[in-house]
C-alpha cells in the first residue's frame, strides 16, 4: 500500500492519470485529445477551451485568460483523494454564460478487452442546495467518486457521435450554466460578474476501495460499494448521503442515511405522505480516519401513507436535520405499486392495442407489442375479442407477410435473428393464451406451437460451428435473448408432451451456452461495437436461466461474472424513477428525435431486471431480488402509466439537458 494517492498533470494543465493508494490506475484521455481534461468557457458566443499556463516549475497550478476573466486551476493531493480547485475572476464587469470542467476520464468503451477498465457515470447527484457528485464504475470493479460539496448548475455526458452514438467519451461538470434550459430544482448561477468578483469551485476525486474476494456474494459486493460511496460523500463533500437498500414489502423500503455523527438523527422532517421508522437504535460505523473523522450508517424503514388510488405516483421528500451542529439536507423520492401487478400488464395491453397495435413489418420492434396482448390474455381477465385480434395478427400477418407460413423462413432481413426469436415468443405466448381461454382445447391451440417450433429451427440455421448464433459474421447470441426463447419453447413443448422436440432444442441450447461461457464478456451486439447494456444483461440472464435448468455451476459462475461487470451500467439514484434502471442513451437519438441523453429507464431496461430475477432464482441471494425490484419500479413509475394516466412511455431521462 502506497503512502499517498498519485497523479500526473501535463504542461497544459491536463490531468492524465490517477493512481490510488492500492495501486489501481484510472484511465484518462491522452493529453491533446479533445476529450482530455480541460476547462471551457462561454463569454458570449460558444464554449471554447481555455489555454492554461503553468504557474510554477512544480506544475500543480495553472492560469489562463478569456476576455475579462482570469481562470485558475490548482491540484492538491492527500493520502486518499485529489482536490481540484477552479477559480474564475473578473477584472471588469462581465458575463460568463457557461463554465465547464471536462473531467477527461476515459469512458470510451470501444473494444474488448480494453473496455473492462473504462469507467461509466453510474450514479449522478446534481441539484439545488446539495452536493454534486458522480460515481464512476468499471466492468472490472474499479470505482471513482468525483464531486463537489457545493451545488453545481448541471452535469454533461460527452457522447461519442462517431459511428452511431453508442459510446460515451467522458463526463463534464457545468460550474456555471446559463445557456441550457433545465428542469425545475437545479441550481442556477448568475452569469453576471462585478469588477473584481471571484468565484471558486472545489472538486474532490476519490478512488473508492470496493474490491471483494473472488466468490463473494452479490450482497457483500453491494454493501461494500454503498458504504464506500456514503463514506466518501460525507467525509469529502461534507453532506449526508442517502441510498435506497432492501425491500421489506411492496410498500416499504429500507433507506440508508450516511452522516458524520454517531448520535442518532433528531428533528427529522418528513413529507406528510411518508413514514420513517428507525430500524436500529445503534448507528453502524462504516469509516474512521486516524483523526476524529468518522462516518456512520443509519437504517430506516420508509413507507408511504397514501390512498391506493395514488399508487404509481412519485412522492419526493427532503430530509433535513442537524449533523454535528450543521444544518444538512438530502433529497429522495419514493413510490409504491398497485396492489395487483397484473394491472400494469392490462394497462400496457390496452394502450398498445389502442395507440400502437402490432404491425407486420421488417423488424421485431414493430410487432413485439403483441407480446403484451398475449401476456394479458394469459394472466388477466381473458377477452374473446382480444384473443381473436391476436390470433388474426399471427395467422394473417406475422406468418404470411414477415415469415413464410410453411417454412417459417424470414422474408425480410433474414440474418437479423432477433426478428425470428421475437416471432417465436409471440407464437408461443399465443399458444399459452389460447389455452387460458374458456372452452379451448390443446388440439386447436397446437398450430401456434407448431409455428413457434418452425421458427426455432429457422433461427438455428444461423448457429455457427462454435455454437454461437450469428447475424452474418457478428455474434447475436445476446441481441435480444434468442437462447432464452429456445429454452422457453423447449419447456413449453415438454409440457405439451412433445418430449423429443424439446430435447432436440435443449441440445442446441447447450452448445450456445457453452460458447457463451468461453467468451466471457467478449459479446457482440447490434450496431456500434461497445460494452452494451442489453447484450451483457441478456448474456447473464440466459446463462442464469440455463444454470437453473441444468444445475451446472459453470453456467452460474459465468452469469455472475457478467452481472458483476454490468453493475457499471445500472444507475444508482435516490429517485425511484431511475434507481436500478439500466443506462442507455442512443435510443432517443434514433427513435423519437430527442437527441442524445440518458434513456434511464428505457423499455430495454427490463432485460436488466430479468437478469437480476434469473440470478435470484438461480442463487436465492436476496440482493438480486432487491435489485430486480428496483429495476422494475423504475420502469413502472416512469414508463407504465405514471400517476395512473393510462399512458405508456418510450423512455425517461434524468439528464438536465438533451444534446
Amino acid at each position: 500500500m502506497k503512502e499517498c494517492l498519485s497523479f500526473e498533470v501535463s504542461v497544459a494543465g491536463e490531468l492524465t492519470n490517477i493512481e490510488g493508494q492500492d495501486g489501481t490506475a484510472y484511465q484518462f484521455h491522452a493529453s491533446g485529445s479533445p476529450n482530455a481534461f480541460h476547462l471551457e468557457i462561454d463569454v458570449g458566443h460558444d464554449l471554447v477551451a481555455v489555454k492554461l499556463i503553468s504557474d510554477s516549475t512544480v506544475g500543480k497550478s495553472f492560469h489562463g485568460k478569456a476576455g475579462s476573466f482570469e481562470l485558475g486551476l490548482e491540484f492538491l493531493a492527500d493520502s486518499q483523494s485529489l482536490q481540484i480547485q477552479v477559480t474564475i475572476s473578473a477584472s471588469l464587469a462581465a458575463t460568463c454564460r457557461q463554465l465547464r470542467l471536462v473531467t477527461g476520464v476515459d469512458m470510451l468503451m470501444d473494444s474488448y478487452p480494453s473496455y473492462n477498465g473504462k469507467l461509466m457515470p453510474s450514479s449522478i447527484c446534481c441539484g439545488a442546495g446539495a452536493a454534486s457528485y458522480v460515481v464512476m464504475l468499471s466492468p472490472d470493479g474499479k470505482a471513482l467518486l468525483w464531486g463537489s460539496g457545493q451545488p453545481l448548475d448541471s452535469h454533461k455526458i460527452m457522447f461519442d457521435m462517431d459511428g452511431g452514438g453508442h459510446r460515451i467519451n467522458t463526463f463534464a461538470w457545468d460550474c456555471i450554466n446559463c445557456v441550457d434550459p433545465r428542469p425545475q430544482g437545479y441550481h442556477t448561477s448568475s452569469p453576471d460578474f462585478q469588477a473584481g468578483e471571484s468565484r471558486s469551485f472545489a472538486f474532490h476525486v476519490v478512488p473508492l476501495a470496493v474490491s471483494v474476494p473472488q466468490g463473494s456474494s452479490a450482497t457483500t459486493a453491494e454493501e461494500k460499494l454503498k458504504n464506500a460511496i456514503g463514506a466518501a460523500v460525507v467525509n469529502y463533500l461534507k453532506q449526508p448521503c442517502l441510498q435506497w437498500s432492501a425491500w421489506h414489502s411492496e410498500e416499504c423500503r429500507e433507506l440508508l442515511v450516511y452522516k458524520a455523527s454517531t448520535e442518532d438523527i433528531d428533528g427529522l422532517e418528513e413529507n406528510a405522505n411518508l413514514a420513517l421508522d428507525l430500524l436500529s437504535s445503534t448507528p453502524v460505523e462504516v469509516f474512521r480516519s486516524s483523526g476524529s473523522s468518522h462516518v456512520v450508517q443509519c437504517r430506516y424503514a420508509a413507507s408511504l401513507k397514501v390512498p391506493q388510488d395514488q399508487a404509481n405516483s412519485v412522492f419526493s421528500f427532503t430530509l433535513k436535520y442537524k449533523d454535528s451542529s450543521q444544518d444538512t439536507s438530502a433529497q429522495a423520492s419514493l413510490t409504491f405499486p398497485w396492489p395487483s401487478w397484473t394491472w400494469y400488464v392490462s394497462v400496457t395491453a390496452s394502450f398498445m392495442s389502442k395507440f400502437a397495435p402490432p404491425k407486420c413489418g421488417i423488424s421485431c420492434e414493430q410487432y413485439m407489442g403483441a407480446m403484451a396482448t398475449a401476456t394479458a390474455q394469459q394472466f388477466c381477465l381473458p377477452s374473446a375479442v382480444r384473443q381473436q385480434l391476436l390470433e388474426d395478427f399471427v395467422e394473417q400477418e406475422l406468418m404470411q407477410i414477415a415469415f413464410d407460413s410453411e417454412t417459417a423462413a424470414p422474408l425480410f432481413y433474414p440474418s437479423r435473428i432477433q426478428n425470428i426469436s421475437c416471432a417465436m415468443d409471440i407464437c408461443r405466448l399465443t399458444y399459452l393464451a389460447s389455452l387460458a381461454q374458456p372452452g379451448s382445447s390443446r388440439s386447436s391451440s397446437n398450430k401456434w406451437l407448431d409455428h413457434a417450433t418452425n421458427l426455432a429451427w429457422a433461427l438455428l440455421k444461423h448457429q455457427g460451428s462454435d455454437g454461437g448464433l450469428y447475424n452474418g459474421g457478428t455474434l447475436y447470441t445476446c441481441v435480444y435473448y434468442p437462447a432464452k426463447s429456445l429454452m422457453d419453447l423447449a419447456d413449453c413443448l415438454r409440457h405439451a408432451s412433445r418430449i423429443s422436440e424439446a430435447s432436440a432444442l435443449d441440445a442446441k441450447v447447450e452448445l450456445i451456452m457453452d460458447d457463451l461461457v468461453n467468451r466471457g464478456d467478449n459479446i457482440g451486439t447490434e450496431g456500434q461495437s461497445t460494452y452494451e447494456d442489453g447484450a451483457i444483461a441478456c448474456g447473464a440472464l440466459q446463462l442464469a436461466q440455463w444454470a437453473t435448468k441444468t444445475g451446472s455451476a459453470k453456467y452460474l459462475d459465468a452469469s455472475h461474472r457478467l452481472a458483476f461487470g454490468h453493475r457499471c451500467l445500472e444507475f444508482r439514484s435516490t429517485d425511484c424513477r431511475t434507481n436500478g434502471a439500466s443506462m442507455r442513451w442512443w435510443e432517443t437519438y434514433f427513435g423519437n428525435g430527442w437527441g442524445m441523453c440518458l434513456n434511464t429507464p428505457h423499455g430495454w431496461s427490463s432485460w436488466t431486471g430479468h437478469m437480476q430475477y434469473q440470478l435470484y432464482l438461480a442463487t436465492g441471494d436476496t440482493c438480486y431480488l432487491f435489485k430486480f425490484m428496483d429495476n422494475l419500479m423504475a420502469s413502472l413509475s416512469s414508463l407504465i402509466s405514471p400517476n395512473a394516466t393510462g399512458t405508456v412511455y418510450f423512455t425517461y431521462t434524468p439528464d438536465p439537458t438533451v444534446t
